[in-house]
């Protein structure tokens, strides 16, 4: 399963008709742990507005994510914004991963 999309060059092609919308901070979502979230943090192994499946840890001060090395790391959770998705866009991701 993918964890991640770069959407850091815009949104186009497979992915116009997509609907995102940013829901507030992670800290006030806990209860969906795991939630697609924009990254708005770059680092050596995040990509600043890419978006990433994290999973949220019980404090609400950190997040799980598979960074762009495939490594399971430990980052802020101030460094992402949670994301609603309405059905059409979770049905072009699951087409993605597919």
């Amino acid at each position: 399963m993918r964890k991640s999309y770069d959407f850091s060059k815009g949104v186009r092609g497979k992915f116009v008709g997509m609907k995102l919308e940013i829901v507030g901070a992670v800290e006030e979502n806990l209860a969906n742990p795991n939630i697609w979230a924009v990254c708005i943090h770059e680092d050596k192994s995040l990509v600043r507005l890419k978006i990433y499946l994290i999973e949220c840890k019980p404090n609400g001060k950190s997040v799980v994510v598979i960074d762009d090395n495939g490594e399971l790391v430990n980052r802020p959770s101030e460094w992402f914004l949670p994301l609603s998705i309405n059905q059409s866009t979770s049905l072009i991701l699951q087409k993605l991963e597919g």
